[in-house]
């Protein structure tokens, strides 16, 4: 699914002349890998100089990127190469994109005990979810969420 306001003068707006003309290249090169679109978002792996590749996550509104951030180092005003790159797959390979269900979607098939598993097991992986996990629960009881 094409971005409809996605062009290639946009992503050059929002990046320096060195991030546009590495990301060109990362994109040529296909350095991008492994693009999904969950609802109104999209994350991508990108290799880079790194022995690991670099996150991408890019926000959707209705028509155009609200946010796109990167997991690089970079302290460049705008978009990174990488953000570049995958911006460079969405609006030239569309059918690279693979499709998959939003959270909301996947939620909504499971049941309360399986959702309740299902935060157990994600904490038991990631102990400091457990502290986004308490301050949600203490706004939701006290009504500010």
């Amino acid at each position: 699914m094409a971005i409809p306001q996605l062009n290639q003068e946009m992503i050059r707006r929002h990046s320096s002349q060195s991030c546009w003309q590495k990301g060109q290249a990362y994109y040529q090169n296909g350095c991008v890998r492994s693009v999904v679109r969950r609802g109104q978002s999209i994350t991508a792996e990108v290799e880079g100089n790194e022995l690991r590749p670099h996150r991408v996550n890019i926000g959707l509104g209705k028509d155009e990127v609200n946010t796109a951030c990167c997991s690089c180092s970079s302290d460049f005003e705008g978009w990174c190469q990488h953000i570049v790159a995958t911006l460079l797959v969405c609006l030239h390979q569309p059918e690279a994109i693979e499709q998959r269900q939003s959270l909301e979607q996947i939620l909504k098939r499971l049941n309360k005990a399986q959702t309740k598993t299902l935060i157990q097991k994600l904490v038991a992986l990631k102990p400091e979810l457990l502290d986004n996990i308490e301050n949600f629960a203490y706004l939701n009881i006290r009504g500010l969420s």
